[in-house]
């Protein structure tokens, strides 16, 4: 595991600029000193340098005007915003350091196929007709992906989850609702008897329920509903039957929030025909498959591969075909995905040491790279050691130190292109 942090420290230690200091007494009040006498720079020696606050209650990059030596103060041309005080630490840089978490992401981001993120996920049940129904998948912040929201608030929920990373938080009367105007998938319920089911959270009785809302072609709207949770603030299982008619023009199914209420949702379920699969978005790459124990539970055992299965693309959206997944069963992918991008520097990636070494030599390459047009064209040096980094990185990247799977892609998992679901 590594933080921006980190891999900022190991791309400015490759640069041989890594400098880091701790403030040994406070700054004027109005933000406008930093103090430390342990710097050991003449006077202006560090004007148009860069200095980034990395501890207490004011952690910002400021372009720095000039430092004198005696005082070991700082004067940033712009003010920080709060006193800098006694303990602090900062790091110096004579690059914008914002600028080296750009090139970190970007190293991070041509790593990929060769460093990856391994990925087992579970969130995908056997004969689930319901797209993304563990909540996992948020494209937008205001609903899950192929979700929508009416009148309620809805929030990725990562406390009151209870499978996977994800929960479904819904805020006040109104519900979230999976449609077929989203997801037409639905539409292959027509004709049917289904049941429903959710795992629901509320501390207020009759707060929250589910519900599959059916229209006709004639226009006639039916909503049948769920007994409501009964409170008491723990996770239950609610389940509504409902008969679809066989004129349908649309479905949804939905988490349902009655008055001023907070209610989570996790885990939603409905059996249907379908073999396709919507893939989380996490993944980039399916290594294999596996069956196992009930949805509903929530350890994962009984592994059991499963051969044939494939990868196909309709529109843009990625799906994984299982023609013989068992009903109600969990489904195990194994393959890996890309690295999220960083932002501030406690984020993390899930990268081991020797990774993080070759992340940081390609980032300390991009850097170079990309101040070779306001270095003076009289030093080639710094456009030279940037093609080493870089060709350093390139060769040890495609080596690739740490394996975690073998991935060899099954002769079953091919990938097709424009395949109707």
């Amino acid at each position: 595991m590594a933080t921006l942090a980190t891999l900022r420290e190991k791309t400015a230690q490759k640069l041989g600029i890594w400098k880091e200091y701790t403030t040994t007494a406070a700054g004027e009040t109005d933000g406008s000193t930093l103090v430390c006498t342990s710097l050991d720079f003449s006077d202006d020696a560090l004007t148009d340098w860069y200095v980034q606050i990395t501890s207490g209650d004011t952690q910002e990059i400021r372009k720095i005007k000039s430092n004198y030596y005696s005082e070991g103060q700082i004067v940033p041309y712009v003010a920080f915003s709060a006193q800098i005080a006694i303990s602090v630490t900062f790091e110096l840089f004579p690059f914008d350091p914002t600028d080296i978490t750009s090139k970190i992401n970007e190293a991070i981001e041509n790593a990929y196929p060769y460093l990856f993120n391994p990925i087992i996920d579970t969130t995908l049940i056997g004969g689930n007709i319901l797209a993304n129904g563990n909540f996992e998948d948020w494209a937008s912040s205001s609903y899950p992906d192929y979700w929508r929201a009416s009148v309620s608030t809805l929030t990725k929920e990562s406390t009151y989850k209870l499978f996977g990373a994800y929960g479904l938080k819904v805020a006040n009367a109104g519900h979230a609702y999976l449609s077929s105007a989203q997801y037409p998938a639905l539409m292959s319920l027509e004709d049917s008897d289904i049941e429903f089911f959710c795992h629901i959270k509320t501390a207020t009785a009759s707060a929250g329920r589910l519900q599959v809302y059916t229209k006709d072609i004639d226009g006639v709207e039916t909503t049948t509903s769920s007994d409501y949770h009964t409170g008491g603030d723990l996770w239950k299982k609610i389940s509504v039957k409902a008969t679809i008619p066989d004129d349908l023009a649309e479905i949804q199914f939905r988490c349902a929030v009655t008055g001023a209420n907070t209610v989570y949702f996790d885990n939603a379920y409905c059996f249907g025909n379908n073999i396709d699969y919507v893939l989380p978005t996490s993944i980039e790459y399916v290594h294999s498959l596996y069956t196992c124990n009930d949805y509903d539970e929530l350890i994962t055992k009984d592994q059991e591969r499963i051969d044939e299965w494939s990868l196909i693309n309709n529109a843009g959206v990625k799906y994984l075909r299982i023609p013989e997944a068992s009903a109600e069963k969990k489904i195990e992918i194994h393959g890996k995905g890309r690295f999220a991008a960083l932002s501030s520097d406690t984020d993390t990636v899930t990268l081991p040491d020797p990774w993080s070494r070759i992340i940081a030599t390609g980032a300390a390459g991009l850097l170079l790279q990309s101040q070779s047009n306001v270095l003076s064209s009289q030093n080639k040096e710094p456009i030279v050691i940037a093609e080493k980094y870089l060709k350093e990185y390139e060769a040890l990247k495609t080596m690739n130190p740490i394996q975690a799977y073998p991935y060899q892609m099954p002769k079953s998992g091919v990938f097709l292109t424009d395949v109707d679901v």
